[in-house]
């Protein structure tokens, strides 16, 4: 199951987007007019003078906006304005430490994990609520996203039973990551080392995955990948087509083939 859903990391961007070409639909959404009104409160924009230009805009760019009618919709942008940051734009560091780790792990796991803690750094970078949120403590690393959107951040393809199999191999066997009780598809990352080098830089927080650098399954080492398939370093290749050869005539001897 791979399920590929639209993170926004840069909402200065998308409501200036909006400013400017209005709504994509030529009609609201709460979720434009909930990055239009974060926005505008960020520039100082609150209560009534806030209001107002929801209103005017949506006037001048919603087909078939009628204020009374779509008065709570207002009210409810507003309230997440007040409640919510913006997402901005920011760098997010990976570190050798870090990158060690990950490469110590079989592919998927990997990807997964290199999600997670990018997803951390750039949230305790960007806290979403205003008000510090009691459940999390503000020195720790947080992933406030649900396994089945991380692995379609990392575009791998797993199934449930696979997603299970995983969380248990990182949070109980290896003590990378720690469920949240109190907070459904929450997790602390455990495994965060910011007094390393830093390794990898992510500039482009719309195209994570696409900073993982590919490397041997096998040894660890960094490879160019000539094709999708490809898990190992031409060396450990050698290795491994041989011990498949050696299977094949041990089963043949067996008379398993």
């Amino acid at each position: 199951m791979t399920i590929r859903k639209n993170i926004e990391f840069d909402e200065i961007n998308l409501a200036q987007d909006i400013l400017k070409n209005g709504f994509k639909k030529g009609c609201l959404t709460i979720r434009e007019l909930t990055i239009l009104a974060k926005y505008y409160y960020n520039l100082g924009k609150t209560g009534n003078k806030l209001k107002k230009e929801l209103i005017d805009f949506c006037e001048k760019n919603s087909v078939g906006f009628n204020e009374i009618a779509h008065r709570q919709t207002i009210i409810d942008a507003i309230k997440k304005a007040e409640k919510y940051n913006l997402k901005l734009s920011d760098d997010v560091p990976i570190t050798i430490s870090e990158m060690n780790i990950i490469r110590s792990l079989p592919m998927k796991y990997a990807k997964i994990l290199f999600i997670m803690i990018v997803l951390a750094k750039y949230n305790k970078k960007n806290p979403t609520r205003k008000k510090e949120d009691y459940i999390f403590d503000k020195d720790k690393y947080y992933c406030n996203r649900n396994m089945r959107t991380i692995v379609g951040l990392a575009r791998i393809t797993m199934c449930e039973d696979e997603i299970l199999t995983m969380c248990q191999f990182l949070a109980k066997e290896n003590k990378h990551i720690k469920p949240i009780r109190e907070r459904n598809s929450s997790y602390e990352i455990l495994c965060i080392n910011e007094n390393s080098d830093t390794e990898i830089i992510i500039k482009d927080m719309g195209r994570i995955v696409e900073y993982f650098p590919p490397y041997c399954e096998r040894c660890g080492i960094g490879i160019e990948k000539t094709g999708k398939r490809q898990k190992y370093c031409k060396e450990c290749w050698k290795e491994v087509y041989k011990e498949l050869n050696r299977e094949r005539m041990r089963k043949k001897r067996d008379g398993i083939l």
